[in-house]
């Protein structure tokens, strides 16, 4: 009985973390937020996904707007701008 409920204690862990996971902000899109110009110029530099988004749907040049950061650090790789 006892080793039931520790393993079920384990595998509901292990969901958890898995959970916590899947709602990490993606790099950029956080230090974009956090005003962060070296480390989103860094990531922009190693090909991250410019075009990440937040589970609001925000991504890092809707923060760099937001913030009123130059939005040129995004600029040179892929990022879409909406039209």
């Amino acid at each position: 009985m006892f080793a039931n409920a520790l393993r079920n204690s384990a595998v509901a862990s292990v969901f958890a973390f898995v959970g916590l996971m899947a709602h990490a902000e993606p790099a950029i899109v956080d230090a974009a937020m956090n005003g962060d110009l070296k480390a989103v110029r860094t990531l922009v530099r190693q090909a991250v996904d410019i075009n990440a988004t937040q589970p609001d749907g925000m991504t890092a040049l809707h923060w760099a707007v937001e913030r009123r950061d130059p939005a040129k650090s995004l600029r040179p790789r892929r990022c879409q701008f909406a039209r």
